[in-house]
């Protein structure tokens, strides 16, 4: 059960990147990569660290990422934080797969009916009201659907 709401919640996660309820450094999907990560560390403690075939060459690019970056540090090449962005963006390319890849089955038809729904409304509100729609109640979420790109989001929809 536990394990069905985890693959709902990252569902979720993924297909709304950018809503945070404040600003972070990253670029690149924060929570999804933060609940990733948590999933994959999980799986570390469990032992039950299984990873199909075809992640095996990203995971080892995330691998040669995080050797990058701390050799970064410890020669003092790079600043630290554009280091954790780009490492950020690196990590995700294998973690984000690997959780989508262990919980796909728990995401079911209403969940991405939910998702197409939410996104078609605000897209929709933002080409026929203010394109800022959203924009207050969330730090991050006016860059999710920006206006030159609201009527290719919502036919894509």
């Amino acid at each position: 059960m536990a394990a069905r709401k985890a693959g709902v919640i990252f569902f979720f996660l993924v297909l709304f990147p950018y809503i945070t309820p404040f600003d972070t450094v990253f670029d690149t999907q924060p929570w999804a990569l933060f609940f990733a990560c948590g999933y994959l560390l999980w799986d570390v403690v469990r032992q039950s660290v299984l990873v199909p075939r075809w992640l095996l060459p990203l995971m080892l690019f995330a691998l040669c990422s995080i050797l990058c970056f701390f050799t970064s540090l410890s020669l003092r090449i790079a600043d630290p934080i554009e280091g954790l962005r780009a490492l950020s963006g690196y990590i995700s390319v294998a973690a984000i797969p690997y959780v989508a890849y262990h919980t796909l089955g728990s995401v079911k038809a209403r969940h991405f009916s939910v998702a197409i729904g939410v996104w078609l409304i605000v897209g929709l509100l933002q080409t026929v009201g203010d394109w800022s729609f959203a924009s207050q109640l969330l730090a991050r979420f006016a860059g999710a659907i920006k206006p030159p790109n609201r009527f290719g989001h919502i036919v894509c929809v």
